[in-house]
């Protein structure tokens, strides 16, 4: 199947649109609606897209229809997101955005983000420096070696509470040689079984009847909420240093 890009090529504004990318010309595109405004200037490079929007409600607009466009393009690279962080209500636990934005700080660090949607709000906001967030993550590995007590101080440290039994996501719980955690981001908590100082099996489990669900072989915990302390930058500065940025001629910068 012929790409997207194959198809933009002959039409003469998608290649004068290319030319300017390629010279880092500031250009003003019109008449793209739906689709379109996130199709055409992905197939329009092959750099890490930014788009901004003027309002949160846009951003959510383009979050549905960009996770099924990237597969289709055949994009190397996933989604990342920061919205709006809404005020923080004292003693409340990290929030849906909180997570995202952290995720997203990490895929960005790992360079696995093909494009980059945010709100012009999100923009005044910072984030934890990449590297500050990747102290806090795991990855545990059926087979290696793992002190329990080293994993409960990791998750300790990670921003995730003690509760027995989990069912919610930042909660983790001990009974011996066994660890249930729920990270954030995954349907189901998972079950960490050790053997000596072995992890012996790492599944999944539903929290409502503690039967076992799928097992896997690796996963990376992820820390629960922002870490604190710690350099802090702004959105643009987590960026590679070329991208495109695709402006909605209603954003407030």
């Amino acid at each position: 199947m012929k790409s997207p890009a194959h198809f933009l090529a002959q039409e003469p504004g998608f290649l004068a649109l290319q030319r300017a990318i390629r010279e880092s010309r500031t250009t003003r595109v019109t008449g793209l609606c739906g689709l379109a405004r996130l199709l055409v200037p992905l197939a329009c490079t092959e750099r890490l897209v930014v788009f901004v929007t003027p309002h949160e409600k846009d951003l959510e607009v383009l979050e549905g229809d960009a996770h099924p466009l990237l597969p289709w393009l055949g994009a190397q690279g996933g989604l990342a997101t920061f919205k709006d962080v809404p005020a923080r209500v004292r003693g409340a636990g990290p929030t849906p955005e909180d997570h995202e934005r952290t995720q997203s700080t990490l895929a960005l660090h790992d360079g696995t983000v093909r494009a980059v949607l945010l709100s012009a709000a999100a923009l005044v906001h910072s984030v934890p420096a990449p590297d500050v967030i990747d102290q806090k993550r795991l990855s545990v590995r059926v087979g290696e070696e793992l002190l329990v007590d080293m994993l409960l101080d990791h998750l300790d440290g990670a921003g995730y509470r003690r509760e027995d039994p989990v069912v919610e996501a930042g909660s983790f719980a001990r009974r011996g040689g066994i660890v249930d955690v729920f990270p954030p981001g995954r349907l189901w908590p998972l079950r960490i079984e050790f053997f000596g100082d072995r992890i012996d099996s790492l599944r999944e489990f539903d929290p409502a009847t503690q039967r076992r669900r799928q097992e896997i072989d690796e996963v990376t915990l992820l820390p629960f909420g922002v870490p604190e302390g710690g350099t802090r930058l702004a959105i643009p500065q987590i960026l590679p240093p070329h991208w495109l940025v695709v402006n909605d001629p209603e954003a407030v910068l």
